[in-house]
């Protein structure tokens, strides 16, 4: 889209310059050589980007030139008609430098707009691609954390296990000792009254 809207911009700048120049160089002519007047005109009026109610000046003032050329008119009047034309092409000049002014405006303006556009999304893309790492790392801390839980399960697991099985076999041992115990008491109480008798 920018380049588009450069391309445009230089072909319509290239075609206000040569406008700017031409018409110049006619007001120059004009000015110097009063004679020429109807072909300086003439380049003038065969301008594309002159408006219209510009040609048609330029070109009722050829008409009337021709005429004058017939008739031979005097200094002054022909002197007068020229400056009427080198002031509408002085009017025209300042309107096309105008709009020459006003398009380097739009183009910086878009220029900078479209950078700042640019920059703008170089900096999303910078941060997300931050975002995506730093999570990145966030989820292999996870999964590293989550393998440690796992291996820490199973070895308490285990731990868990094998102390059941010593509580079960200490309890085993330990009612087995106590059940004797009961037998030597009742073995011992016969035996004290074995005695007694």
């Amino acid at each position: 889209v920018r380049e588009k809207e450069h391309a445009d911009y230089s072909a319509t700048h290239t075609d206000l310059s040569e406008s700017i120049d031409a018409i110049d160089r006619a007001i120059s002519v004009l000015k110097s050589r009063e004679g020429d007047t109807p072909q300086s005109l003439l380049q003038v009026s065969e301008m594309t980007s002159l408006p219209k109610e510009a040609k048609a000046t330029i070109e009722s003032f050829l008409a009337m030139s021709s005429d004058d050329g017939l008739s031979a008119p005097s200094a002054n009047a022909y002197e007068f008609q020229s400056g009427g034309v080198v002031g509408i092409l002085e009017k025209l000049l300042h309107k096309f430098q105008d709009q020459k002014v006003a398009l380097q405006k739009a183009e910086m303006n878009a220029k900078a707009n479209y950078e700042m556009l640019a920059q703008n999304l170089k900096d999303n893309i910078q941060e997300d691609k931050k975002r995506s790492t730093d999570k990145t790392a966030t989820k292999a801390q996870r999964l590293e954390d989550a393998a440690v839980a796992k291996a820490d399960l199973a070895t308490t697991e285990a731990g868990k296990a094998e102390d059941e099985k010593k509580l079960a076999d200490t309890l085993t041992a330990c009612n087995a000792k106590s059940m004797e115990f009961e037998k030597n008491q009742v073995v011992r109480s016969e035996e004290i009254k074995a005695i007694e008798q």
